[in-house]
């Protein structure tokens, strides 16, 4: 009889190993196989375990862990859907300079990443990369690779990449400052094809900047720094992006208007499901913002982790936040460079 329900216990287990396997009908483009149907067929087979006394307690622990095996997979994969990766990529300028040294990271659909790091850490060169706009400084990407939806997408043309859902909001707030500030909006669609959808997203884009409404009028040339960032992110919202790439938006802001711009980046991400990659140097409200997080230093990647676990990470603290261990403001001066390129690069 016990060794009828052994024979039982590990059909049961090769059954919820092979349902873990089959495809499921509707499953997202690129989702690999495992899939919640697996995770309740699992679950079934558990419970079918548990409520039979002649299988051993050895078989029915498999069943439990298969369960959390899978639990665990589709969590990973529903996190990976239509995912950026940037996979051990190099940049070079002029053929000499070598800026990006094996940079890997990823930006899951609908959630905030913070890529943080000191001037000249690389940061703003990454949003260049998968933007495509890095021939313009005779840059280029010499190895590695970078995807988005499961397609290749370093050595496209910026415009095919605008047009795949990918955008970024240069550093310096740029814009066609002799037009006026509707028509700064409209140029943001200008790689779209759905027309006939222009104007509700215009009034989406007002309903996120009112202020930008009550200036669709005037010259950008005449608008504070606030506005204009407000005015090129709303331009970045027009291209319908699927990502957007945020390069420094708190720079010369005002802490209340910081604030607002994080607020807003944040019913950006919620309400219409953009996933959003945030260069910043301001690490408190980038770590407070985003989901995980990349800290760059001299061109690699040196520490990532959800961003509440390097809030309190005590080099971020040191370096970043410029506390010390007993919770002191520190100067920078305290804050030597060469420690932390000590501690992180050796």
């Amino acid at each position: 009889m016990r060794n009828s329900g052994i024979r039982n216990s590990y059909r049961l287990i090769f059954v919820g190993a092979t349902l873990s396997g089959r495809p499921v009908l509707g499953a997202p483009r690129g989702v690999p196989l495992l899939s919640e149907m697996s995770l309740r067929g699992a679950k079934w087979l558990r419970g079918t375990a548990e409520a039979n006394p002649e299988i051993p307690r050895a078989a029915r622990n498999k069943l439990r862990n298969l369960v959390r095996l899978l639990r665990s997979a589709r969590n990973d994969i529903l996190w990976q859907d239509n995912m950026l990766r940037l996979n051990n990529i190099e940049v070079i300028y002029s053929d000499v300079i070598l800026v990006l040294k094996g940079v890997s990271l990823e930006v899951p659909d609908g959630k905030i990443i913070s890529l943080l790091g000191a001037n000249g850490a690389g940061k703003t060169t990454t949003l260049k990369a998968i933007s495509g706009v890095l021939y313009t400084e005779l840059g280029e990407v010499t190895d590695g690779s970078i995807e988005f939806d499961n397609m290749r997408i370093d050595g496209k043309a910026p415009e095919e990449i605008v047009q795949m859902g990918i955008v970024q909001v240069m550093e310096g707030r740029r814009m066609f400052e002799h037009l006026t500030v509707e028509e700064n909006l409209r140029v943001g669609a200008y790689a779209r094809k759905d027309r006939d959808v222009i104007l509700k997203d215009l009034e989406s884009v007002y309903h996120y900047f009112p202020r930008l409404k009550d200036l669709r009028g005037r010259v950008s040339g005449y608008l504070s720094g606030g506005e204009r960032q407000m005015l090129v992110m709303g331009r970045a919202l027009m291209s319908n992006p699927k990502v957007m790439l945020l390069d420094e938006p708190s720079l010369g802001l005002s802490p209340l208007l910081v604030r607002e711009i994080f607020g807003i980046i944040k019913r950006i991400n919620k309400e219409e499901g953009t996933s959003i990659l945030l260069v910043e140097q301001n690490a408190k409200i980038a770590l407070s913002t985003s989901d995980y997080g990349y800290i760059m230093e001299n061109g690699r990647v040196v520490l990532d982790g959800p961003s509440p676990k390097l809030k309190e990470n005590e080099d971020i603290k040191e370096f970043y936040l410029g506390l010390s261990q007993v919770g002191k403001r520190k100067s920078y001066r305290e804050v030597k460079h060469y420690r932390r390129r000590k501690r992180w690069l050796s």
